[in-house]
């Protein structure tokens, strides 16, 4: 009898180790670019590529590789349309998997995606089964080319200063 491992290939150990490529990256954009790109890069990387890392499959694995070597964009996508803030326990973005079809499908809107108009992909975060329970949502990784998805820039002034101030003592923000 054989036995098969249950670890996709993100799963090795080896390949949780810092990525060579990744410092040299950061170093190049912090030589080339204000703070504030160098920081929405790292934020990114320092989301995307950790669970990136822990996504079943070659697709995961192939995109975190680009990622890394600084040749593609991962938005996360946690901040949902339909819920307050940052509050996940109330998000209403679903995936529903037909085990007839294989088809996942992906329900509902996010918003303030830091690189959403820039990135390739996103990593979605969206409920698999009603529930408040972190079991109860799941990450999955969107081309954001894929057909029905629509990324459009926000429209506010309150990333501006001095509108920042306004926005951010406003009882809205």
């Amino acid at each position: 009898m054989t036995q098969r491992s249950a670890r996709s290939p993100a799963g090795d150990p080896a390949d949780r180790r810092p990525a060579p490529h990744l410092a040299a990256l950061l170093t190049d954009l912090d030589a080339r670019y204000d703070l504030g790109t160098t920081l929405d890069v790292c934020v990114q990387l320092a989301a995307a590529l950790p669970l990136l890392r822990d996504l079943p499959g070659q697709p995961a694995l192939a995109v975190r590789r680009r990622a890394e070597h600084g040749e593609t964009t991962v938005a996360l996508a946690a901040t949902d349309d339909d819920a307050p803030g940052s509050d996940l326990t109330a998000m209403t973005t679903r995936v529903d998997h037909d085990p007839g079809t294989g088809q996942w499908t992906l329900h509902g809107g996010k918003r303030w995606i830091t690189n959403a108009t820039t990135a390739e992909y996103a990593l979605v975060l969206a409920r698999h089964r009603p529930g408040t329970h972190f079991t109860d949502f799941s990450l999955v990784l969107l081309p954001l080319d894929t057909p029905g998805v629509r990324v459009e820039a926000e429209t506010t002034d309150c990333f501006t200063a001095p509108a920042w101030a306004r926005c951010a003592s406003s009882p809205s923000a």
